[in-house]
């Protein structure tokens, strides 16, 4: 190997150690993150079977999952006069969503934010 190829190698194995947003391709029906992309080669993984890796196993890059562990969100719901109807938004985001009044608890069993992937808090 000459120099020149060996400093290439060296800048590319540095460059895989800043962390990267995953890339997200699907969310469980909770909200939660499902499968992901690496940043830099595109592996698919699936969180329920492959679980969350820090580094990309193929690549070895380092993945950032900042953006996936928000923790203070929480669902807020708001009563619709005169209907049966009421409003719950994500408190991270403002992702808002309007359903039956009787089915807010089945919402707050939701752990995940669909939109932002913020985690709820426990109630």
């Amino acid at each position: 190997m000459s120099k020149e190829e060996i400093l290439k190698y060296a800048a590319e194995a540095i460059e895989k150690q800043i962390p990267k947003k995953p890339n997200v391709s699907a969310y469980n029906e909770d909200g939660s993150l499902l499968i992901y992309k690496c940043p830099s080669c595109a592996s698919p993984y699936d969180v329920d079977y492959d679980g969350q890796y820090d580094y990309c196993p193929k690549c070895g890059q380092a993945i950032d999952w900042s953006e996936y562990e928000k923790t203070n969100a929480k669902w807020i719901y708001t009563a619709l006069i005169d209907c049966n109807l009421s409003e719950v938004r994500c408190s991270e985001c403002d992702f808002k969503v309007t359903i039956e009044a009787d089915t807010a608890v089945e919402i707050s069993e939701y752990k995940y934010c669909p939109n932002c992937g913020a985690k709820m808090k426990e109630v």
